[in-house]
């Protein structure tokens, strides 16, 4: 008879409830150091993405000059009336602002000609002024090429633009504040708030022709744009927020252009958050981004420069200006 071979198998043990707790504490230290490391990437592709959107819209902009002869106003108004001096007046019509003259440069062609460039008018503000000929198409597009991917308020719902004009730069003057701008920065409304600045010693501002030989203090020492995180949003105050294709505003109380700011004060120098409140008040006097530390600035040259928070006040205000003799450090 063949011996029989007994094998003994070993009876299977299972993971006893210390162990399974020792194993959930190790996984849980692991993605407490990979969330970190994985939203830092996010960080970084965003940024990259929104440096490289305000390249493409930087030589946009350049490309429109030499087609043209100069760059684009910020935005115009026609005729200039006689309450405040040309051209920051509270009346005439308003016509395209930059980001819509820039569309056929920056690939949006087929948006571009859906615009009356020529003779349309545009909205300032919603939703109290609304009877521009091109409100809907100002209203109802999106252009992924003005925002910024690391704003969580860029959506369809919002079709805003980070990238404002920089209309100019200089320090805030005490009140009674001036109602005409002279190569400076002032405030044509007939309230003295803090609302409602602009200025024409920028590369953009209203109704500007601004050549690249008119920027006097050199191409790589002003600023073309600027990041924004203040443009407001209907979320935040409905009756009077912005689109990326916003024109002039006015009203009673004066005028002031939504997309576009003056290099007054320290970039994300407000905690105003435009998707919960009013922030028109600081929509103009503050450039401001969603990076650690500072925001975007691209310069006449079309290069891109990061300024922090921290910059020295003087010089923000200088690199606004484009004939004071500043320069970037």
């Amino acid at each position: 008879m063949a011996n029989k071979v007994k094998t003994v198998i070993g009876a299977r043990r299972g993971f006893t409830l210390i162990e399974l707790l020792v194993v959930i504490a190790i996984i849980a230290v692991l993605i407490g150091l990979l969330l970190p490391a994985v939203q830092k990437v996010r960080a970084a592709a965003a940024r990259t993405k929104c440096q490289n959107n305000m390249k493409q819209v930087a030589l946009g902009l350049h490309v429109y000059h030499d087609s043209k002869g100069s760059f684009p106003a910020a935005t115009t108004v026609i005729p200039a009336l006689p309450e405040l001096p040309a051209p920051h007046t509270k009346g005439g019509t308003r016509r395209a602002p930059w980001p819509v003259l820039v569309l056929p440069y920056i690939g949006q062609e087929s948006l571009y000609t859906q615009f009356n460039t020529a003779t349309g008018t545009y909205n300032g503000t919603w939703t109290l002024f609304t009877g521009g000929s091109e409100r809907d198409k100002q209203y109802n597009n999106r252009v992924t090429q003005l925002e910024c991917p690391a704003d969580p308020n860029s959506t369809e719902v919002n079709n805003q633009s980070n990238y404002f004009a920089v209309l100019g730069g200089g320090a805030i003057p005490a009140a009674p504040y001036p109602k005409t701008c002279d190569n400076s920065i002032c405030h044509p409304g007939n309230i003295d708030s803090r609302q409602r600045w602009t200025g024409d010693n920028g590369v953009l501002h209203i109704n500007s022709r601004t050549r690249l030989t008119d920027v006097n203090d050199g191409t790589s020492n002003v600023f073309l744009l600027g990041e924004s995180k203040y443009m407001q949003l209907r979320s935040g105050y409905a009756s009077y927020h912005a689109t990326w294709a916003s024109a002039h505003y006015n009203d009673g109380n004066g005028s002031y252009y939504p997309c576009g700011a003056i290099a007054a004060n320290a970039p994300n120098g407000s905690s105003c958050n435009v998707a919960t409140s009013n922030c028109i008040g600081v929509q103009t006097l503050y450039f401001g981004s969603h990076h650690p530390g500072g925001a975007m600035f691209v310069m006449v040259d079309g290069s891109v420069q990061f300024i922090q928070n921290n910059i020295q006040l003087s010089i923000f205000r200088s690199l606004g200006a484009m004939r004071d003799g500043g320069t970037l450090p």
